[in-house]
């Protein structure tokens, strides 16, 4: 070993060792690792729309876990609830990671909600200055006299007789009583907790700091949360049951699938090669060697992410551990090259003779991969970055450093000898048998013939993102309990400020109010409620106090009504008062009422979003058009936005797909220069791209976004191994030909085998790549020997009448 690091290959080994550490350094310090699912599903052609339904889905909203406690009964829901409230707080692990923590309204919300409307409470009296006037009528006057005088015959007679004189409206009862009927899935408070109707089960809210989305923040932090469940659960010495329900679970389960997807893919993969490797080689040396090149190309493709898109995918990652067997091969090809021909020059003569089909087999995969740079999903332009760079870099360190690595010649070892010397009898077989020729070509085109016909478009989006079902089960019982309001479709309305978004969200409240009526809308929960614009507010109020002749006009129908004169006198002189500041978002987050206005509000960026939740939605596009004029209100259908958005993908993508298969025909065609040896190099990976699709439709699959995307794999990775052994082919010495059906070998089964290890995951987007991929490329492995014989049938033909053609010196004596 030494004498490899004299001179040049020392030399070489410390540049190689210096980038390594640098790379290594880079990716420890910017190591960043994200599982969104929405880095694979397509952006719509409305930008705009796309960013905020994005923004959405990973704003404060999403990071609000929702905790069920199932218990016997009401007692010890009030029990369980208290004790896991109290442990959770006391656990620094859960409480350092909470921005809030509620199992029940604050002990003093009735006062602060009082003390910030009591002052305010003419700006509630309708939700616009028209409905305020209506009622200031006569007409409204004696229906707000013959309603107070019911109230005060009724069960709240004492808490109505308190307020009339400052409020002969009843506003804030009103309000509150409005409040009350639209609470989350009709829960209910006893014993000042959060319970279902019921009350078998307690509810409690929390907000995490961190993402629901990173894994490494909310795996520690479930672990810890569902811990202390468990002292819980031994405390009160009865059955309970936690369900949770939120992003958090769903998120750090598809990381823990991923993550299980790479440990075991990197593993089998590499066993598989190594395997291969000391079979044919008996080299450890070379092994070792081996492994310089993927280590380059997994870290420089790392890299160039972190540095372009500021973090990796967990599915680039797994990609990436797939694409160990391809930033082998051409370590693999140099050695077989060097150990089945073994020329006088060692492995640099190794490289020297096999360094065109190298470099074009290098960027044909590379252009194939770089078409993914134009694709609308982010994720798959992750993963065009990490494999043009990390493949580029696996084989510039092919040939930089592995060559002064190797060693001087190779040692004879008898599985390799059997294996050249059965490679070149099969050939010579064939080449006498050329009916032989046209099997399995003839194979691939049936399956065509029997797949092609069935394919089918699967434009299911959910199929993406695939959940555990053990997880939705969990979801779906807590939202069942306690949020009736759909999670797919909602209403935001926008503005650069609280003030400008509640405004809009007003206008909102309006409209849908009158769906409600027009039968199109069942229900909805609203900001609107608690919390009308300080604009709204302020106009309602300016009615009120700007009406000269309501003074006399409510005491004279008061008093026709049955009231004593002059028992309003405190709210008629209240409205000389001087009016006080409105009601905004930040007073009541501010106070104890906070947990009754977080959910409807979220950052979007530089603006403010205050959402509206639907339930009962009977007529979508009617609902749609009633909001249409309304430039600062959406009404967001996620199912339905990525629905458009995948019909224009699969346009983009099939012109991608096109794209790339001429960018791959063209570099073939600019290295041989020549027609038929292009077609021929070309046309294996093209049969198995018909064959991977005939496949899918046969296997149920179809294809999706995925899956037709990955026909660029095929396409750009398969042509590598008709590179390769057309070149053999121009060869007078027949080894070569047999040293480059073993690297091509080596190479495809364990790429092969890799993508196929991906394509059993249970994460629907590394499935769907690693089948295709798999399905593809070892198609076009297996019809890679077609090219050799297509070149020489013709060769044969042309030398068939000279002794001792090419076919007789194949032969072995």
């Amino acid at each position: 070993m030494s004498s490899l690091l004299k001179g040049g290959g020392r030399v070489r080994l410390a540049f190689a060792a210096a980038l390594l550490l640098c790379l290594t350094v880079f990716v420890s310090r910017n190591f960043a690792v994200s599982t969104e699912i929405t880095h694979f599903l397509p952006d719509p052609e409305d930008r705009a729309l796309s960013k905020l339904s994005r923004q959405i889905t990973s704003s404060e909203l999403s990071r609000t876990l929702i905790l069920a406690i199932e218990t016997p009964d009401v007692e010890t829901s009030l029990r369980a609830s208290r004790a896991f409230e109290d442990a959770l707080r006391a656990d620094p692990r859960v409480a350092e990671g909470l921005a809030f923590l509620e199992g029940g309204p604050a002990a003093d919300v009735d006062r602060a909600l009082f003390e910030i409307y009591e002052p305010r409470r003419l700006g509630f009296l309708a939700s616009t200055p028209e409905a305020a006037r209506a009622r200031l009528t006569e007409a409204g006057l004696r229906a707000t006299a013959r309603s107070l005088r019911a109230e005060l015959a009724g069960p709240l007679s004492t808490l109505a007789a308190r307020v009339a004189p400052e409020d002969p409206f009843l506003t804030l009862p009103g309000m509150f009583r409005r409040l009350e009927a639209a609470r989350v899935g009709g829960l209910t408070v006893a014993g000042g907790r959060f319970v279902t109707e019921d009350g078998r089960t307690a509810i409690l809210f929390a907000g995490t700091r961190a993402s629901a989305l990173d894994a490494s923040a909310q795996a520690p932090f479930l672990a810890a949360l569902k811990e202390n469940f468990e002292g819980v659960e031994r405390a009160v010495d009865v059955p309970i049951r936690l369900d949770l329900s939120g992003v958090h679970p769903m998120a750090t389960r598809t990381a823990e699938t991923i993550e299980a997807d790479i440990k075991r893919v990197s593993f089998v993969s590499t066993l598989v090669l190594v395997c291969l490797l000391l079979l044919l080689f008996r080299s450890l040396r070379f092994v070792i060697v081996a492994a310089i090149p993927v280590v380059f190309g997994m870290l420089s493709g790392m890299a160039s992410v972190l540095l372009l898109f500021g973090e990796l995918h967990g599915i680039t990652l797994a990609f990436g551990a797939a694409l160990i067997g391809v930033s082998v091969d051409y370590a693999v090809h140099l050695y077989c090259h060097h150990s089945i021909v073994a020329p006088q020059g060692g492995a640099v003569s190794s490289l020297r003779a096999i360094l065109r089909p190298l470099t074009t087999g290098a960027i044909t995969t590379a252009a194939g991969f770089l078409a993914l740079a134009a694709s609308s999903l982010a994720g798959l332009r992750e993963v065009a970055c990490f494999a043009v760079v990390g493949l580029l870099c696996a084989f510039g360190a092919t040939v930089l450093f592995v060559p002064a690595l190797i060693g001087g010649q190779a040692r004879e070892v008898g599985t390799r000898t059997r294996w050249t010397q059965f490679v070149l009898r099969r050939l010579a077989a064939l080449e006498e048998r050329p009916m032989a020729l046209v099997l399995l070509p003839t194979l691939a085109l049936g399956i065509m013939a029997w797949g092609l016909p069935q394919v089918e478009w699967n434009s299911d989006v959910s199929s993406m993102s695939r959940l555990d079902p053990e997880i939705l089960a969990e979801d779906e019982r807590v939202r069942a309990k306690v949020m009736p309001f759909e999670q797919m479709r909602f209403i935001v309305a926008l503005g650069d400020t609280d003030d400008a978004a509640l405004a809009a969200n007003d206008e909102v409240a309006q409209r849908l109010s009158q769906a409600i009526q027009a039968g199109e809308l069942g229900a909805v929960r609203s900001a609107s409620t608690l919390l009308p614009s300080p604009k709204t507010q302020r106009a309602v109020a300016d009615v009120i106090r700007g009406d000269a002749g309501l003074p006399e006009r409510l005491e004279r129908v008061f008093s026709e009504e049955g009231f004593s004169p002059g028992v309003f006198k405190p709210f008629l002189d209240g409205l000389a008062s001087e009016a006080v500041s409105p009601v905004d978002y930040s007073m009541l987050l501010n106070s104890s009422a906070a947990a009754l206005v977080r959910p409807f509000r979220v950052s979007l960026g530089e603006r403010v979003g205050v959402l509206t939740f639907l339930n009962g939605i009977a007529n979508a596009e009617a609902l749609e058009a009633r909001l249409a004029d309304l430039p600062d209100v959406l009404f967001l259908r996620q199912s339905d936005l990525w629905s458009e958005a995948q019909r224009a993908y699969q346009d983009s993508t099939a012109r991608l797909l096109v794209v790339g298969l001429v960018a791959v025909l063209a570099l073939l065609g600019l290295r041989y220069r020549d027609l038929r040896r292009t077609l021929i190099s070309f046309l294996p990976s093209a049969l198995a791209a018909g064959v991977t699709i005939s496949v899918l439709a046969l296997s149920g699959r179809g294809l999706d976004l995925i899956s037709l995307t990955a026909l660029l794999f095929v396409v750009s990775m398969g042509v590598d191994y008709s590179v390769f052994l057309v070149d053999a082919a121009d060869e007078p010495d027949e080894k070569s030909v047999a040293a480059a059906l073993t690297g091509a070998l080596l190479a495809g089964v364990s790429t092969v085998a890799a993508f196929g290890l991906l394509g059993a995951s249970v994460h629907p987007v590394l499935s769907s790549l690693g089948m295709t991929a798999a399905v593809g490329i070892g198609t076009s492995l297996l019809l890679a020997p077609v090219t050799l014989l297509l070149l020489r049938s013709r060769s044969a033909v042309e030398s068939s009448a000279t002794p001792g053609s090419r076919s007789e010196r194949a032969r072995p004596t």
